[in-house]
């Protein structure tokens, strides 16, 4: 198991377009990853996933 760190890119948490950041770690947990936490509605991800190879990973986020 890996522990990865995403950082999104002009993620709305507040205001228009508000991404919930409780409904962004629910689907990353659906999405098979584990330990999902965001950082401070900033819209960075730390996360576990069985996947070795990041480049994997990083087409599923």
């Amino acid at each position: 198991m890996k522990t990865f760190i995403t950082l999104l890119r002009e993620i709305n948490v507040s205001g228009k377009n508000i991404i919930r950041l409780a409904e962004l770690e629910q689907a990353l947990t659906n999405a098979g990853f584990q330990k999902v936490r965001t950082y401070i509605q900033s819209g960075n991800i730390i996360f576990d996933y069985e996947e070795a190879q990041p480049y994997l990973v990083s087409k599923l986020v």
